[in-house]
């Protein structure tokens, strides 16, 4: 059974670097576990398209849900 996968995008991984709070508060402010944002931005982990954590990251971060994504994956 083939998922499609995606990680995130360049756009989301800078702006959350950039931002004036710490990795682990936009982590804890977006109710996403800190190890599994970390996992994620350094494209360790992969996503679908729809997950729910990205898209609170990217209302939280003031992106839209499809700057957020980059190239998927199939598993």
């Amino acid at each position: 059974m083939n998922q499609d996968r995606v990680f995130v995008s360049d756009k989301l991984i800078w702006t959350i670097k950039d931002h004036k709070e710490p990795i682990f508060r936009i982590a804890v402010n977006c109710d996403v576990n800190p190890s599994s944002l970390s996992r994620i931005i350094n494209r360790v982990e992969t996503v679908k398209e729809s997950d729910p954590r990205i898209l609170r990251l990217a209302e939280y971060l003031g992106l839209n849900a499809e700057e957020c994504f980059e190239c998927k994956v199939a598993i």
